[in-house]
């Protein structure tokens, strides 16, 4: 166990448990992914023991607590905060919307969180590409709507990597998919076709699918690798004040808010 660390983040995902060592600044100092049969090993030699003072756990989507409705902060409030299950793991639920129907998980409200607790002031579209990239309306402190596409899952089928935001294959086709959604499956039926172009017409769908969460509006986009990056990029393409940001640091974040005493 490294003594730096003061507590301990979790995110569950499909292909299992990711693990962040934090320290008492809110550094990761350390990290590690693995296969959810091996995870509980791997927590607790980590977390410590009998005589070793056994740290605190925030964990997201490793339980499935009932979902909070939207509209609500990302987080919850006192005197509503989770506490530790029995194995002292405290369990963050995640977001439900009515209309039309969308679960947000935990751990995108943790870095919606996590945005929030840095700008509480921030209101604006907070954008978190992942399996389903999610778009969530901010504003007054609370996520007042969302929507989910589906691009990222595109992107993993087809085998596609972020090409650098500037390349002309990828504006040139983020456009030509904005303003023709209906391009998009052109463009990835077509085997000559590039990579980039292949991107960047997914992209301009989702925008398009999404124009009226980000038109006109600022952008915080969180992720991990160069996806951010490249969305920002794509935002800022069309006139938006589009920000890139670390998906984990936010996570991190939110997830803190729920200690004892953070005061979230």
């Amino acid at each position: 166990m490294n003594s730096t660390i003061s507590w301990i983040a979790l995110e569950a995902e499909a292909a299992g448990l990711r693990a962040f060592g934090v320290d008492a600044t809110g550094q990761i100092r350390a990290r590690w992914q693995a296969p959810m049969a091996e995870a509980p090993a791997r927590l607790a030699d980590w977390r410590g023991g009998p005589g070793q003072g056994v740290l605190p756990v925030v964990a997201a989507g490793l339980n499935h607590p009932a979902s909070r409705a939207l509209p609500c902060p990302p987080l919850p409030q006192a005197p509503d905060l989770p506490r530790p299950d029995a194995a002292g793991v405290i369990h963050l639920p995640g977001l439900v919307q009515a209309n039309p129907p969308l679960t947000l998980p935990a751990a995108a409200a943790a870095r919606i969180g996590g945005v929030l607790a840095a700008a509480p002031g921030f209101d604006g579209v907070i954008c978190l590409p992942g399996p389903r990239c999610i778009w969530a309306q901010i504003s007054a402190g609370e996520v007042v709507s969302a929507v989910a596409t589906a691009d990222a899952t595109l992107a993993t089928a087809f085998g596609l990597t972020p090409p650098a935001p500037d390349d002309p294959d990828f504006l040139t086709a983020l456009s030509d998919s904005l303003s023709r959604p209906e391009r998009m499956l052109r463009h990835l039926g077509a085997p000559e076709a590039s990579a980039a172009t292949q991107t960047g017409s997914l992209i301009g769908a989702a925008l398009a699918a999404t124009r009226p969460w980000w038109l006109g509006q600022p952008v915080r986009v969180l992720g991990r690798g160069d996806w951010p990056g490249l969305y920002a990029a794509a935002l800022a393409a069309q006139g938006v004040a589009a920000v890139a940001g670390d998906g984990d640091a936010a996570l991190v974040a939110g997830l803190a808010r729920l200690l004892p005493g953070a005061g979230a």
